[in-house]
């Protein structure tokens, strides 16, 4: 059985606050029970957007972290949360 894939979506101005949720999750991580994804695990010379597709099809669980930053950037709006919402009416 697969673990479960989250995936972490934030502005990269709140990175400090997803560095604290990432820590936390690290437990869980470390049990064999979740594979927490963001945008930091792609390498720097890789294509980003097919990369980011990727971790959003196989993700389980998205965590939003919400700021004003989050809400400003037209990727995460016109991208990331209108995937997970199709995928959220589809799927429940």
């Amino acid at each position: 059985m697969s673990k479960p894939t989250v995936f972490v979506s934030y502005s990269r101005h709140d990175r400090e606050w997803k560095d604290r949720l990432v820590h936390h999750l690290e437990v869980l991580e470390r049990e064999g029970l979740l594979d927490v994804w963001d945008h930091s695990r792609i390498p720097v010379t890789t294509d980003w957007l097919p990369e980011i597709e990727g971790a959003i099809t196989r993700a389980k669980v998205a965590v939003l972290l919400v700021s004003v930053d989050f809400l400003r950037s037209d990727f995460i709006r016109n991208q990331e949360v209108p995937e997970f919402l199709v995928r959220r009416k589809a799927n429940g």
